[in-house]
């Protein structure tokens, strides 16, 4: 078992390499809070995540996240994970709101192992805006994903693979962004659904 407990600060951007599969009509979201002059770019970057690290897409919030991890090594069966994170974004440029912002996160995961080098997994993941009393900004999703583990030894579950290729869909379940298969555009007022993220993402890890 492994767990990966972390604090860290942020104001930087992440890039991934993602498709919204939304047809999205440009209607004046509300977001309280958050400014208005953060433009549409930080706010649908917020959609394609399932409304999960805002703190990496508003330049003018200073943010400061606390997270956990702890994962489960099941061996040639898979692997099992938890985590946590709560951040606090504090108002540093003119077009951030008036007040600090606090937000939570949770994912839970597990993956089945097949052939000692692919998983096949499922995670489950919340995010809720907690200092809004104004309608609902908790959003649920389901993120299937299917990981390639790259290393010497590939065909052998307990084999060193430092590398991997992933590629996740993010399904968003209810309410404010709606179901992902449902509706024909983003409407934060009532769920209207009909968004998507396809992520393709690689990595390595260094001893």
């Amino acid at each position: 078992m492994r767990g990966e407990p972390a604090v860290r600060g942020t104001t930087s951007r992440v890039q991934d390499f993602q498709r919204a599969g939304s047809r999205t009509s440009k209607g004046d979201h509300r977001w309280p809070s958050l400014g208005s002059d953060t433009g549409d770019w930080a706010v649908y970057g917020w959609f394609l995540r399932g409304l999960r690290d805002v703190w990496l897409l508003l330049p003018d919030y200073l943010g400061f996240v606390v997270s956990a991890r702890l994962e489960q090594d099941l061996g040639s069966v898979g692997l099992a994970a938890a985590d946590i994170e709560l951040g606090t974004l504090a108002p540093v440029g003119s077009g951030a709101g008036d007040e600090v912002e606090e937000l939570g996160q949770l994912g839970v995961e597990g993956a089945a192992r097949l052939g000692g080098f692919l998983l096949l997994g499922l995670r489950g993941t919340a995010a809720w805006l907690m200092t809004q009393s104004d309608g609902d900004l908790a959003q649920l999703a389901l993120v299937p994903f299917v990981r390639c583990q790259i290393g010497l030894g590939m065909a052998h579950a307990n084999a060193p693979k430092p590398a991997f290729v992933e590629a996740r869909l993010v399904v968003n379940l209810d309410a404010p962004l709606g179901f992902s298969f449902q509706g024909s555009g983003i409407d934060v007022e009532d769920g209207a659904g009909g968004s998507w993220t396809f992520v393709l993402r690689a990595g390595a890890d260094f001893p």
